[in-house]
């Protein structure tokens, strides 16, 4: 038989737990907008290429990446007031050459490729270099050390401003510093990509979204990866200084480029090669 009370009991019982539970759910929502609010306030302190985020943002990146470093990758069409409004579209996270994230400044959400971590030079490594032999070039004001067991070279290529051959195990790994100017009111960007020209294929990057920011001692380089075939690997690290644009590359010889597990940061020739970047030096 049916009973009225009852069922006007149970629909007051339903009614009040469905006012707690919206109630629940603004708090939170409340609680979160409040958090990107107070995230948004760090982030939108930066406004150029390069910048610092807050801490946390920091931890959620994968290892050897960070926020003190960073490139805008696209000012997406989108408007926002915290970072958790701005999603990373689907085709930077494919992509595997950065940990690309999106951040909120200055009201529109932007996607940016974190900058990499290179340790600070200790002074175990200091004490290391200190017997390192100094290359100085007096017109481009620069100086960097080598190791004692690497070969200062000409005549390697015409274009070369400098290079080493840096013996490992049965093979001569090179390194070599070129230069190139930057027109006036040019573009370093296009310079340094036009300069960039892929082992084996001979073709140049797409875009500047190809190279990583990256700082070794008191300078910031874009590097970039510019081959690994047939038991060569090769990458170069780009310096931006005045109107010229400074080129340190290293090709490593005998390298087992397919497998796999290839520690690529722990080659020997690219630790030299991070290692003497570690001391180069301008004139004041």
């Amino acid at each position: 038989m049916f009973n009225k009370k009852n069922y006007a009991v149970k629909i007051i019982v339903i009614a009040v737990a469905i006012i707690v539970l919206a109630g629940a759910y603004c708090l939170a929502l409340n609680a979160f907008w409040l958090m990107g609010r107070g995230q948004n306030k760090v982030v939108q302190q930066n406004s150029g290429l390069v910048g610092s985020g807050p801490e946390y943002l920091n931890q959620a990146l994968p290892q050897g990446y960070t926020l003190e470093n960073y490139k805008i990758m696209e000012v997406l069409d989108r408007s926002c007031q915290n970072n958790f409004e701005c999603a990373t579209p689907g085709k930077y996270l494919i992509q595997s050459n950065c940990p690309y994230v999106s951040l909120c400044l200055k009201n529109k959400c932007n996607v940016i490729c974190p900058g990499q971590i290179q340790p600070p030079v200790s002074p175990d490594l200091a004490a290391a270099t200190a017997d390192w032999l100094t290359y100085k070039n007096e017109n481009l004001a620069f100086e960097i050390k080598y190791p004692a067991v690497c070969q200062f070279r000409k005549g390697v290529s015409e274009d070369a401003v400098a290079a080493f051959s840096c013996p490992a195990a049965e093979n001569d790994n090179y390194v070599v510093v070129k230069n190139f100017e930057v027109p006036a009111g040019g573009n370093f960007q296009e310079v340094i990509i036009k300069n960039t020209i892929f082992d084996g294929s001979g073709k140049n990057p797409d875009s500047w979204d190809e190279f990583s920011p990256i700082k070794i001692g008191e300078n910031t380089f874009y590097k970039i990866k510019t081959g690994r075939f047939e038991g060569v690997l090769s990458y170069t690290y780009y310096l931006l200084y005045d109107n010229q644009v400074l080129a340190f590359s290293f090709t490593s010889l005998g390298v087992d480029w397919t497998n796999e597990n290839l520690d690529e940061e722990g080659d020997v020739a690219h630790m030299i090669l991070k290692q003497m970047l570690s001391t180069l030096k301008f004139a004041k």
